[in-house]
């Protein structure tokens, strides 16, 4: 009997071809993949985020410890390495072209070249060869980064010499130095096991004395520092800077007296000349060289704040709770005037309402509802 056209068109079920062509095994070989290996699997899901490298190492750590005697690696892993795929990872497995992958080799560059292209290799490339210590990171830190950082791209080719380079290139000065000393006048000087041992060694010593290290020279602390930050709050709250005069001795508002001295007189004369110099400044005096905090001034916008004022604090500078209560004492008593201000100015305001309603009626003839005070109250009569 003719089949039907369903039957002709149903799926076979029987024929579902897979990528992989498994080994065959021993004459005398019996595996089953039992529950316990499969839950020890590492999972892989397809994410961007995910290490396929770090997946193969944790994939070949699991067959190795629970690997059968008479299974060799190869026959393990194929069986077993489509478990340890989820999701889009797994679909991708089973989108592979039928019968193509008959070797454990072909199944790793297969896994590679869909999650770890060229151009993710190329990144991290870039990223090994331009790495650089982090602002705080101690040098432990920054060693175990660059470590973890060379292990997710082990193809990167570079020599232990050129790591060790790319590695002491990004350390910040501090610990370069440290490095330099250490190694006796040069880490280049050492072969690469040496310079390895070395950097190991400096590391482990800076996590036992925590010490962070900074890229961007040299950190200001101490009171001068938040002595000046306080200042610029201060001064952006209303002070301003006291500007500066001249100091101009022949000005007609210094030393008034002087024009008309018989001594120091000075006019347009020729012989006079040389004493009128309108655009001379008086020289500083050494106290507004160095003003203290109590005048409330901050620094000049050029000065450089990464300076550290080597200066001990004196009696006469301010300290920062001084200054800041200095700061409330003087918005309370703006707030004050300006308070009284506005009561002054509600007063002239009902006064001059007041005089517009008595000229108003004075003008119409009608009598003010109050009565107006006689300013000629002690008049007296003459005859």
């Amino acid at each position: 009997m003719a089949r039907t056209i369903k039957q002709l068109t149903a799926p076979d079920l029987t024929n579902q071809p897979l990528c992989i062509t498994f080994p065959p095994l021993g004459e005398n070989a019996t595996f089953e993949l039992n529950s316990g290996l499969i839950h020890l699997l590492p999972t892989f899901h397809g994410l961007s985020t995910e290490d396929p490298n770090k997946h193969l190492s944790d994939f070949h750590i699991v067959c190795s410890s629970m690997k059968p005697a008479a299974v060799t690696d190869e026959q393990l892993k194929l069986r077993a390495f489509p478990f340890s795929l989820k999701d889009a990872a797994r679909d991708w497995f089973y989108y592979l072209p039928e019968n193509s992958i008959d070797t454990w080799l072909k199944m790793k560059q297969a896994f590679l070249a869909k999650y770890f292209p060229a151009s993710r290799a190329s990144q991290l490339k870039k990223e090994i060869s331009n790495v650089e210590q982090r602002d705080g990171e101690t040098m432990y830190e920054y060693w175990e980064r660059f470590k973890r950082l060379c292990a997710t791209c082990p193809y990167h080719g570079y020599e232990d010499q050129d790591l060790i380079l790319y590695f002491c290139g990004g350390l910040s000065q501090e610990d370069a130095r440290m490095v330099h000393a250490a190694s006796g006048g040069g880490i280049v000087n050492k072969n690469p096991t040496e310079a390895k041992t070395l950097i190991t060694e400096l590391a482990e010593s800076s996590q036992i004395f925590d010490r962070k290290s900074s890229r961007r020279g040299v950190n200001v602390m101490g009171s001068s520092y938040m002595d000046e930050e306080h200042s610029e709050e201060v001064n952006a709250a209303g002070y301003m800077e006291p500007p500066q005069r001249k100091c101009d001795p022949y000005s007609n508002t210094t030393n008034p007296g002087w024009k008309e001295h018989p001594n120091l007189k000075w006019g347009n004369q020729q012989g006079n000349q040389q004493f009128n110099q309108p655009n001379q400044h008086c020289p500083p005096r050494q106290y507004f060289q160095n003003p203290p905090v109590q005048s409330l001034v901050p620094a000049q916008p050029n000065q450089n704040r990464n300076l550290v004022s080597t200066q001990p604090n004196t009696g006469s500078q301010m300290s920062t709770e001084d200054m800041i209560r200095a700061l409330v004492n003087n918005q309370t008593q703006f707030q004050q005037e300006t308070q009284n201000s506005i009561k002054n100015l509600e007063n002239h305001v009902g006064q001059l309402g007041t005089a517009i309603y008595r000229l108003e009626a004075k003008d119409s003839g009608v009598l003010p509802s109050t009565t107006v005070t006689n300013p000629e109250a002690n008049v007296t009569s003459t005859e």
